[in-house]
């Protein structure tokens, strides 16, 4: 019995070994926004290029936060991009949850073992 439960494969990103890429991607948003927070309560005691170069870096780590996962969490065999694939044809409220359910590529149809 696996954690999904004993009749059901874990998902392809879990059986790929790719689920760190989307963990990675949550923790840089998570630093971008804690520097958009950084700034903003505590901007007035910096220096406006400081302050500049803070936000700046900060929009740049949440958008690779972004970017990085919907460009590398792909299918090994055909290369199919998994997540943008879900998160650009799903309902904007199901495409993770259509994302961790599939037992296998979208694209392929072949089956990942862990």
């Amino acid at each position: 019995m696996n954690a999904t439960g004993p009749d059901k494969r874990p998902s392809i990103v879990v059986a790929s070994g790719q689920a760190w890429k989307g963990f990675l991607g949550l923790a840089l948003l998570v630093v971008s926004c804690a520097l958009f927070y950084w700034v903003v309560y505590d901007g007035r005691n910096m220096a406006a290029e400081t302050s500049f170069g803070i936000m700046l870096l900060g929009g740049l780590t949440g958008l690779t936060g972004i970017v990085f996962p919907l460009a590398a969490i792909r299918c090994p065999h055909c290369g199919d991009r998994w997540f943008w694939r879900a998160a650009n044809r799903q309902q904007p409220r199901g495409w993770l949850k259509w994302l961790a359910d599939q037992p296998h590529c979208p694209a392929c149809e072949r089956t990942i073992d862990p």
